[in-house]
């Protein structure tokens, strides 16, 4: 719930939807921008790294599949990396989950 809402957010403040959806300007924006228009790769990339924040955040707090779910929508080398991170606490909390049985 948390990731859609900073989402809707960052959407809000930039404008724009990337990743093959319809470009959207609000016609109230609820933070003013006094600085020249972003381009939508600047946004793309921006988005990206929020979710990238989301994510590690969720692996930290121990919510694996989330932040899976998460890192499978930015396209960088960092969320790669981070997602071998993941996986390799996934298994290995798995792993400690069965041997304690």
């Amino acid at each position: 719930m948390k990731t859609k809402i900073i989402e809707f957010v960052l959407n809000m403040k930039f404008g724009i939807i990337c990743r093959n959806r319809m470009t959207h300007t609000p016609k109230y924006s609820l933070f003013e921008n006094h600085d020249e228009q972003l381009s939508e790769s600047d946004i793309c990339s921006y988005l990206d790294e929020g979710r990238l924040f989301l994510a590690k955040h969720a692996g930290e707090k121990g919510l694996y599949t989330e932040a899976l779910k998460m890192l499978n929508r930015v396209h960088t080398a960092e969320a790669s990396f981070q997602t071998a991170l993941v996986m390799c606490l996934l298994t290995t909390s798995v792993w400690n989950s069965l041997l304690l049985y």
